[in-house]
């Protein structure tokens, strides 16, 4: 299997991600992690799963898991080994709140750094006498 290949399973496997993210209802957890591996020995592989999924060992009654695989046969009884494996579970109130928060802080980091950037903006053009690249970048940070 060529890099391009590899690259459309990653994607294809990226999407799979996406859409279950958009199916798990508000108050619950969602953890997820995508594998490769080229193995010959499923035990290995199964080991080596475990050992990458720490939160397979997840002990809230509502826990659920999805698994997706994807083989691609290798020269040498060896086979390319696509993993996606993720699990979701319901929270507490503290939980989605400190979720909650965290996704906030998140945002405004974000904003922080749009207007850091329009801020630069501004400087260059005061540097470089360009009063209209000046008017658009505080035409931004006002929109922010």
């Amino acid at each position: 299997m060529g890099k391009d290949e590899d690259g459309h399973v990653a994607a294809r496997l990226e999407r799979f991600e996406d859409l279950l993210r958009t199916k798990v209802p508000g108050q619950n957890r969602f953890r997820g992690v995508m594998l490769h591996f080229n193995f010959s020995d499923p035990q290995l592989l199964a080991q080596d799963v475990v050992a990458q999924c720490p939160f397979l060992d997840v002990r809230e009654k509502s826990a659920q898991f999805s698994l997706a695989m994807l083989l691609n046969p290798l020269p040498g009884e060896l086979f390319s080994v696509y993993v996606y494996i993720c699990e979701v579970h319901a929270m507490s109130d503290i939980e989605a709140e400190i979720c909650h928060q965290e996704s906030k802080l998140e945002d405004d980091e974000i904003q922080v750094s749009e207007m850091q950037v329009a801020a630069e903006a501004i400087r260059r053009g005061v540097a470089n006498g360009n009063a209209g690249g000046i008017g658009c970048a505080v035409q931004k940070m006002m929109e922010l």
